[in-house]
């Protein structure tokens, strides 16, 4: 895919802190310049004879080659968006941090897939490469992964009005279990819960399931292609051979062209622009909201072909609230109290990004 970032007219849209979107106001791009040269002043205030100043164009960030991807050097991405970039060496690791101005953080470390962006954590397709002295990320993560929470001017506005809520497994598939709690049970209960609260926000909403009934990944797409929803939910439990293993994570669908999470396989489908990149800020409003709110581990944000994230009409998002298999999570899945935790934070990262993401309202009259 293409992607023009000359196109960008305004200063990134900065991070999530404390669970607000700040929005930084737009600022003249100060361009490379001279040494003698005057640097880019604010434009003056049009009259109305005069037509509004236009924003300078940024130059496109250059792309490298390395093997059959294209990669992008993370020290002119910052400069790009007028970020600072520290660079240290952990142990045997070599991390780069991009700050804005605001302080928030970016974190890669060459070799690995995971990444933090304002202390979330979330994995890439790629591993950051280095070389010849050069911090490298993959041109696909930056584009359809990264940029989208830096800049949310290039997610389209929609209104978010109906969600599809889909309790993961039922009937005669009964996900993971332990004893006699069964995931299926589990996952129809928070689906209940998080569905109560949004219609008491005002959002309208349908269930793939509101009992214990068998429903094929193909029924539960379907139905989400018939109701023409503006986002797709579906809810989970996990389970693990280790039973120390416990946190929350969120999955998204990886873009067609790139591998799934777990695997070097490269998918020949997967979530398509816009929604794969509206799906993203989605994912990290909800991760963080569900960290914030139980304290539990970040487990992060990860991306894989799962059907139902893939085949569905919008933008959509698979929740993991936690692990079975561990004692003391599953304690903690089975208190009211903290179901409403998960259900709550669910929907505040729902609250979130229909806020980030609204129309803006007409100015004619």
């Amino acid at each position: 895919m293409n992607f023009c970032y000359s196109a960008i007219r305004v200063l990134l849209a900065s991070f999530l802190l404390g669970g607000t979107v700040l929005c930084a106001t737009p600022q003249p791009v100060r361009k490379a310049i001279p040494p003698k040269a005057a640097a880019v002043q604010a434009p003056k205030k049009s009259t109305p004879s005069q037509k509004p100043a236009k924003a300078p164009k940024r130059p496109a960030i250059p792309e490298l080659t390395y093997g059959k991807r294209k990669y992008l050097d993370l020290r002119k991405v910052a400069r790009h968006f007028g970020f600072k970039a520290a660079e240290k060496t952990v142990g045997k690791d070599r991390v780069i941090t991009l700050t804005t101005s605001r302080g928030e953080t970016i974190v890669f470390t060459v070799a690995k897939q995971i990444f933090t962006v304002s202390g979330t954590t979330a994995s890439l397709s790629y591993p950051v490469l280095w070389k010849n002295g050069l911090f490298l990320l993959e041109k696909t993560d930056f584009t359809e992964f990264l940029e989208p929470l830096l800049n949310t001017t290039l997610i389209p506005r929609r209104a978010i009005k109906t969600i599809v809520i889909d309790a993961g497994h039922g009937g005669t598939d009964q996900g993971a279990s332990h004893g006699k709690l069964l995931e299926k049970n589990l996952n129809l209960l928070m689906a209940r819960r998080v569905a109560a609260v949004l219609k008491a926000r005002g959002y309208q909403v349908s269930m793939t399931r509101t009992a214990d009934k068998t429903t094929s990944l193909q029924e539960r797409c379907d139905f989400a292609v018939k109701k023409k929803p503006d986002l797709c939910l579906s809810i989970h439990g996990n389970s693990a051979a280790d039973s120390t293993s416990n946190a929350v994570e969120v999955f998204i669908a990886n873009p067609p062209g790139v591998p799934s999470f777990g695997t070097t396989n490269i998918g020949k489908t997967g979530a398509a622009t816009p929604y794969q990149r509206t799906s993203a800020l989605w994912a990290y409003h909800t991760q963080r909201a569900l960290v914030s709110a139980t304290k539990a581990v970040d487990r992060g944000i990860k991306r894989k072909q799962f059907k139902v994230i893939i085949d569905t009409p919008a933008p959509a998002m698979l929740v993991e609230l936690g692990f079975l298999s561990n004692d003391k999570e599953r304690a903690e899945m089975l208190k009211p109290a903290y179901q409403d935790k998960l259900a709550v934070a669910i929907c505040d990262g729902i609250d979130k990004l229909a806020k980030t993401i609204q129309p803006k309202m007409s100015t004619k009259k």
